[in-house]
């Protein structure tokens, strides 16, 4: 037995041998006898860059991992079979008291109740398990992948199943386009790969083989070098004299990082929904008060109350139906259509999910987190042009690339540093044609086709080569592929006279740390904040000369030599645009009370401009990016338009540096951005300011971005994450609820796929999350009502009266009052705009409470009101004392139609919330339900009433009222009717619970449209 914290139970696990090794395998990971106990299986390889170099015959078998400790390369999501879903579903304890209270009504004689639960059990549980199956079969196909790899073994070639891959098995890959089944190391070669599956990036990139050095590979940091499962390798270059890309095996099955992402999903820990937790304490009570009925019932009322005229068999029956009726066994299934209706609805958005338990939470989210490039901005970049050098500094205005000269170093560095493949054998591209034929990083795609030079991809020892119009040549000899922490990357170069050179791009920071300060230009600083804050990426070039290199000096030259007193040589412009939606994405976000943050990698200028045009940052407040800075050996939040203007965040005053003048501020007055230095040396420090107050992190590598999930989560906010996929898996992951902006129907980034590719997707998600709570609510909140208004009052008539609802009144009651309404209920589609405050989520709380328990007190006082002037009536005649029960009573028939203009009302006041949901008008199942139960309502007050209908009335169990009470019960239930509507108007959705909120500073705020700043704003608010 295994205790699993995701399922918060205890689980048999099955022991399996392989070679002869026992083992068994528990969420994802593999534990194996190692003589003297089971030990997880940990897979480090220590190899180093060499290791993988020198195995182009085979890894050292010291260096090879033991296959019955890695065991099959296999992510295996078992599938349960249709009998063990079937009884799973079918049988649970949920199910089995649904089946006793079917049991109760079909032997009290009520079947057309019964047999309706049992229809609704078993069309919503089949839906479940059909939704289920094929959501998790769907996830099953993407993780399974099984195919034929040629594997050197033992001194030669042979061909093997994927499944039988291990570690420190080298591979041949195919020439033709393949998916690799499992994580791979580049031996020798290069090859173009698709990474689209697992991380949503649209382009291709390139995968080369390590440099020749002890450095310990990675998988996880040497992205460059690795093929990660289930990425599809289109083409290769082979290395050396070999025919075949070659690749070596680091990680397979569930260690795979495709095998991370299925095991997360599989495996993630569930979050406990606050309205969850609290239903269930709701209907604990309620089943505590169904077992105190049941004694009463048993018991004490046989005990004092014999003349009702109940048989002991009777008794027994009665007392089970005191559990049934407080109990009601409706509202697992009601959830269950709720969370169905809304996976269909966003199916309908093409918005697809693999979780649909999810839906409700994203309801309830307070901060909404963006990617900035690919996700609120085109993946696209266009080429603004360059900013090259003159005898003051760097230019104002940037010119076109193709004014360079081709002996201008810029125009070389433009040409050569890059990461590009071919997509064919040549590559042959004009500016004009500048994103066709080859494949790489966005931004090295745009800037070499803005030069018009020719590109030829390199094979064996022939390096690639670049050519100019007039057939100038430089070779690339040697790659630096850009490294994340460096925040460059850079080549070293052979001209045609045989002269090298080594050329460096990356961010103005990182260029600036590396050259010879005396070829900075002075107004560098200056320009970067210029062009940054006009929403450019600002690359900077810098190169040097190296001596003539052969090709063992090639191997041995490393990065750090070639990345120093450096000479810079100019800057390069793009530009990312606005998608057309985003700004609309982000007003919506605003309106409906939460907070939106930007988490980019990009430049905090940048994000700062992005934020500002797209409405993130209020465009009037003042900018403040906090960065750390080493000489004053802290984090300074400086003006992004006055570096001289500071901000202290631990006072919150604004001063200058050239005066003794301070300012007091208030937040809500600021934009406030940080990089990725000020977010290190803050965490743990100031985490409230990081939380509250920083709208802006930029700088953010992949982890980064994780953490700062994290950090808003710890701090007790329902976080969403919207991001492209291309570096920000984890974060997706992390958050509540995660958006893959993705083409794909459905991948492993996140819970949630939009194929629209819009930030406007979480908009629709959110709009369908509270409509989903207000519905599960206002049908929870109907279902108790009915459960205990109109119920214990049938158990009130049987105790007191030896009475009961006819069968007649019965099927009125639930199901023209009460199973059809919810039906409809919880099918209304979400309102057209994200406005307001989210719905309340708290069973517990002041707006449920209040709400529900006025419903009921007031709907009792009028019940008993009724049979006191029922008693009153000169015609009335009581039940005879110890006679056998009977129907058809003045009690039971004047409090059935008192009933039902209750649970009317009720129901119409469970569809307000038109800020969540669809107005009542477009409902139109609702609003047919509701004329049927006007005309039910007439029907029952009318037709059995007539003396020359006393046969209807005989039918339904009902006795003959004389108009004039009728007329009492009616204006008694409408007052009453009106009451409720008007309460819950006035009281709980208006100004009352306005001024109460206002009052005691309930809720969420808003940043007002006149004033753009977050203040208080207590309009529609529902906690």
């Amino acid at each position: 037995m295994w205790y699993s914290e995701t399922k918060s139970d205890w689980v048999a696990l099955e022991v399996k041998t392989l070679f002869g090794v026992p083992y068994f395998e528990c969420e994802g990971e593999r534990y194996y006898w190692n003589g003297h106990e089971y030990t997880r299986f940990n897979q480090k390889m220590n190899w180093t860059y060499q290791d993988i170099l020198n195995s182009e015959k085979g890894m050292h078998p010291d260096k090879k991992i033991d296959p019955p400790a890695v065991g099959l390369n296999l992510i295996d999501i078992p599938v349960p079979t249709l009998l063990e879903d079937v009884l799973f579903a079918f049988f649970g304890p949920i199910q089995v008291y649904q089946y006793f209270c079917c049991a109760v009504w079909y032997i009290h004689g009520y079947p057309a109740f019964a047999s309706m639960l049992i229809v609704s059990l078993l069309v919503s549980t089949s839906s479940v398990i059909y939704n289920n199956r094929k959501s998790r079969e769907r996830l099953r196909q993407m993780a399974i992948h099984d195919t034929v790899m040629d594997v050197f073994r033992e001194g030669e070639w042979s061909t093997v199943p994927s499944e039988q891959l291990y570690p420190g098995d080298l591979i041949r890959l195919p020439t033709e386009e393949f998916t690799c089944p499992c994580d791979l190391v580049i031996v020798s070669g290069t090859v173009l790969v698709d990474e689209s599956f697992l991380t949503g990036e649209s382009l291709p990139v390139v995968k080369t083989q390590p440099e020749d050095d002890k450095a310990i590979f990675d998988p996880e940091k040497d992205k460059k070098f690795s093929l990660y499962s289930s990425t599809k390798v289109m083409n290769g270059t082979p290395g050396n004299a070999n025919s075949h890309v070659l690749a070596l095996v680091s990680r397979t099955g569930f260690r795979t990082s495709k095998g991370q992402v299925v095991k997360a999903i599989l495996h993630t820990k569930p979050y406990k929904y606050p309205y969850q937790q609290q239903s269930l304490i709701f209907l604990l009570i309620l089943t505590f008060l169904g077992f105190v009925l049941f004694w009463i019932v048993l018991y004490i009322w046989g005990v004092f109350n014999p003349s009702i005229g109940l048989q002991t068999k009777e008794q027994i029956i009665y007392a089970l139906e005191a559990i049934v009726c407080l109990v009601p066994p409706f509202l697992p299934i009601i959830f269950d259509i709720t969370l169905l209706a809304s996976a269909k609805n966003l199916e309908n958005a093409t918005i697809y999910t693999t979780n649909p338990s999810r839906i409700p939470i994203a309801g309830k989210v307070r901060t909404m987190c963006f990617d900035k490039t690919g996700t609120l901005t085109k993946t696209d970049l266009d080429v603004i042009g360059v900013v090259t050098l003159h005898s003051d500094g760097l230019r104002g205005e940037p010119t076109s690339v193709t004014s360079l000269h081709e002996d201008d170093e810029l125009m070389e560095g433009l040409s050569t540093c890059h990461s590009l493949a071919a997509l064919g054998d040549i590559i042959d591209v004009t500016a004009a044609q500048n994103t066709l034929g080859y494949s790489g990083p966005k931004l090295d795609v745009q800037m070499f086709g803005s030069t018009g030079w020719r590109y030829y991809q390199g094979s064996g020892n022939q390096p690639s080569r670049v050519v100019s119009s007039s057939k100038k040549t430089i070779e690339i000899l040697k790659r630096f592929d850009f490294d994340n922490n460096l925040q460059r990357m850079s080549v070293i170069a052979r001209h045609s006279n045989g002269r090298c050179y080594a050329y460096v791009k990356g961010s103005g920071e990182s260029i600036a740390s590396i050259c010879d300060p005396s070829s900075i230009p002075p107004n560098y600083d200056e320009m970067l904040r210029k062009f940054s804050k006009d929403g450019c990426y600002v690359i900077a070039f810098a190169s040097k000369p190296i001596d003539q290199l052969d090709e063992s000096d090639l191997a041995e030259i490393d990065r750090d030599y070639v990345d120093r007193k450096l000479k810079f040589n100019g800057l390069l412009l793009l530009r990312n645009e606005l998608k057309m939606d985003s700004k609309q994405a982000i007003d919506h976000i605003i309106k409906g009370r939460i907070r939106p943050v930007m988490i980019t990698g990009d430049n905090i200028l940048t994000a700062f401009y992005i934020a500002k045009r797209c409405g993130l940052v209020s465009p009037s407040n003042p900018c403040f990016s906090g960065t750390y800075d080493e000489k004053e050996k802290s984090v300074v939040f400086r003006d992004i338009n006055n570096q001289d203007v500071l901000l202290d965040i631990y006072n919150w005053k604004v001063y200058s540096k050239k005066s003794a003048s301070f300012e007091d501020v208030t937040p809500s007055n600021l934009n406030i951005g940080v990089d990725n230095t000020a977010y290190r040396e803050l965490m743990g420090k100031y985490d409230q300011f990081l939380v509250k107050n920083v709208q802006i992190f930029a700088r953010m590598r992949p982890l980064d971005k994780q953490d700062v999930i994290d950090l808003m989560m710890q701090n007790g906010d329902i976080v969403g994450m919207c991001g492209d996929g291309a570096n920000d898996c984890c974060a997706l992951n992390k958050a509540h609820f995660g958006v893959a902006l993705s083409a794909a129907e459905a991948s492993l980034i996140a819970p949630f796929t939009a194929q629209s590719l819009s930030a406007v997707a979480c908009v629709d998600l959110i709009k369908e999350g509270r409509a989903s709570l207000a519905s599960s609510f206002a049908a929870f909140k109907l279902t108790l009502f009915h459960a205990i208004v109109v119920n214990t009052t049938a158990m009130f008539i049987s105790f007191t009266f030896g009475s009961d609802l006819s069968q007649a009144e019965y099927f009125i009651t639930d199901f023209i009052f009460f199973f059809f309404p919810v039906f409809f209920i919880v099918r209304t589609k979400p309102a057209d705009k994200l406005l307001g405050n989210p719905p309340t989520s708290k069973i517990f709380g002041p707006t449920t409470m209040f709400s529900f328990l006025f419903q009921v007190a007031i709907s009792w006082i009028g019940e008993g009101v009724i049979i006191a002037l029922l008693k009153q009536q000169s015609w009335f005649t009581p039940n005879p004392v110890g006679t056998v029960a009977k129907y058809n009573i003045p009690e039971s028939t004047t409090l059935f139609l008192l009933a039902i203009l209750l649970l009317g009302a009720v129901g119409v006041t469970n569809s307000f919330g038109a800020t969540w949901r669809q107005p009542i008008w477009r409902n139109y199942g609702l609003i047919v339900i509701w004329l049927l139960q006007i005309a039910t309502i007439i029907f029952v007050y009318i037709a059995p009433h007539q003396s020359d209908m006393h046969n209807l009335a005989s039918i339904m169990d009902m006795v003959p009222i004389p108009g004039d009470f009728r007329l009492q019960i009616a204006i008694l239930g409408l007052t009453i009717a009106i009451l409720i509507i008007a309460y819950e108007k006035v009281v709980i959705i208006g100004p009352v619970s306005q001024y109460f909120r206002k009052k005691f500073n309930i809720g969420r705020v808003i940043r007002s449209p006149l004033n753009p700043i977050w203040e208080n704003d207590f309009v529609d608010q529902q906690q």
